[in-house]
């Protein structure tokens, strides 16, 4: 859904934007490539360093899903620890969740096991002994941290910890458990033992429980503490709190830039505009913030300041900006513009899906016609997905009949196929800009358009994750879930996760930064051909 950047924070951690992008060169080099990456993500893990480790085996998945399938546990791993410290760094969660008295904790224990055991789209993955069990790892995992030591055992030595994380092992894990009452029940034990043992409070360990038990199911289910709720909302609804910036960077080591300023946002009222360097952020060194943690340095309470210290990139000497924060638009079409006006070539940036985006598009479209488009290219690199029924309204957009997607999961509800109905679907030709970021509901668009000879497809095979979250919002505690729901199948019965959607015309990157020119003059050339293909009216 989606998650940085903008790409980021729509659906969180698991999309996230790696820095390692460079082109792949022949198949030798290639493997080197790949072996280094890999070796990277290890030593990340073992170093701790979990953001950039997961970020990583992202990429690693990202470019060959097959191959380091075995290394999806490490993944998994890494997303836990970066979920644990996220949630324990949100003062809402602490504030609003951790404060909760006992019965309050266990409520929210047994709703979250009974949402997960009802709506979780692979049941044998959610048997009561499983959610349990990954509750017991989750609060294992926060012994062994550092930050939760610190906040929530000040007074407790490290051997009496290492004690009970023994005694967690010895008298819970092998635990066969029926039902969700009995899971309530020995949650229970094991929060008051905690309590007893280590003066934690019980409704910490209660809570941290039901964490495990949502974040080990995949890399997308996840519980979402209000902070991380709220965001979500939001960027579905295309909007965010903040100074209306998107930075990244081109590689390792390499300066973080402005890659986006939003329209009327305090950064485009300040002046700063794309390429500009960002140095500092509230007096701390950029170079020290991954691009993802800079952005999280940006956002901010509605209408507190952040001060930030932009070198312009036709400047020498950087200048300081206090930026107040405002609630802006996020929007999901970018950069409408004809590239060749003589041929009639449209274009436009399609970066994820939310409430606005039909508007937009037809907006965009539109536009394009106006100006007397006669093909349109449009890019979905980067797109990690979002509002799962508005890509297949999307779908509907360019198709007159047949399947757009099929969907498959043990909620009956969701199982289902949706099929085009549209006789004034747009008929001009089209022009797909794919890559190994294109994720989830914009592989809906690429696969359906692929499958029915509709677009031609330029660029890298796309990510490959076909499967959908919905988010459940809970009654027990001001937070909520993200589960994965179902499995989505293309039209001719391709199942999305087992390989992604591979393009006509194969085009690697040839920059470190997520876009490069020559897919997008690839994309210029399939246009043209299929401008000169269309038939005089």
């Amino acid at each position: 859904m989606a998650t940085q950047v903008r790409r980021l924070s729509r659906w969180l951690i698991p999309l996230l934007v790696s820095w390692a992008l460079a082109v792949l060169p022949p198949v030798r080099g290639a493997d080197a490539k790949l072996d280094l990456l890999r070796q990277q993500a290890e030593q990340s893990e073992k170093a701790g360093n979990w953001e950039q480790a997961s970020t990583l085996y992202a990429d690693l998945f990202a470019r060959d899903r097959g191959q380091f399938d075995p290394l999806r546990d490490h993944y998994q791993t890494c997303l836990r620890h970066v979920y644990q410290i996220r949630r324990h760094h949100d003062a809402a969660f602490r504030q609003r969740v951790l404060n909760r008295d006992v019965a309050a904790a266990l409520k929210a224990y047994e709703e979250i096991l009974s949402k997960l055991r009802a709506n979780y789209f692979e049941k044998d993955k959610v048997e009561t002994t499983q959610l349990f069990r990954h509750g017991l790892a989750e609060l294992d995992m926060d012994l062994e941290d550092g930050f939760f030591r610190q906040e929530f055992l000040p007074s407790t030595s490290i051997s009496a910890v290492q004690i009970f994380r023994d005694e967690l092992k010895k008298k819970w894990t092998g635990r066969t458990i029926r039902d969700v009452s009995e899971a309530k029940n020995l949650a229970l034990e094991v929060a008051l033992e905690a309590q007893k043992t280590l003066d934690l409070k019980p409704a910490i360990v209660l809570l941290e429980l039901a964490c495990g038990a949502c974040n080990a199911l995949d890399e997308y289910t996840q519980f979402l503490a209000p902070g991380l709720l709220a965001e979500t909302y939001a960027s579905l609804e295309g909007k965010s709190v903040g100074i209306g910036l998107e930075v990244d960077r081109a590689g390792p080591g390499q300066p973080l830039v402005i890659v986006q300023v939003l329209k009327f946002s305090p950064a485009e009222m300040a002046g700063l505009k794309p390429r500009d360097r960002i140095t500092r952020i509230d007096g701390q060194a950029a170079d020290k913030l991954s691009a993802e943690q800079a952005m999280e340095k940006l956002k901010g309470n509605l209408g507190s300041t952040v001060e930030v210290e932009v070198l312009p990139a036709t400047e020498m000497t950087p200048r300081v900006f206090a930026l107040t924060r405002q609630a802006v638009f996020v929007p999901s079409v970018l950069d409408v513009q004809m590239l060749d006006e003589m041929n009639g070539v449209g274009y436009f940036q399609l970066v994820g899906f939310q409430e606005s985006t039909l508007a937009e598009i037809d907006d965009a479209v539109q536009q394009l016609q106006m100006q007397g488009m006669k093909v349109l290219i449009l890019d979905l690199r980067g797109n990690p997905g979002g509002l799962f029924q508005t890509a297949v309204q999307v779908a509907d957009r360019f198709l007159t009949a047949g399947v757009i997607v099929a969907t498959e999961s043990q909620v009956s509800a969701f199982n289902k196929t949706y099929s085009a109905n549209n006789i004034n679907a747009w008929k001009f030709p089209l022009v797909l800009l794919i890559d190994s970021d294109t994720a989830s509901a914009a592989e809906v668009i690429a696969g359906a358009c692929k499958d029915h000879q509709r677009a031609t497809l330029v660029g890298q095979t796309t990510f490959g994750k076909g499967c959908i979250q919905y988010v459940v919002e809970l009654t027990s505690v001001p937070a909520g879930i993200k589960i994965t729901q179902a499995r989505f199948f293309s039209p001719s019965g391709h199942f999305y996760s087992k390989g992604g959607v591979a393009p006509h015309i194969p085009v690697e990157r040839t920059s470190m930064m997520a876009f490069d020119e020559a897919q997008l003059q690839a994309a210029v050339r399939a246009a043209h051909s299929l401008v000169l293909m269309t038939p005089m009216r």
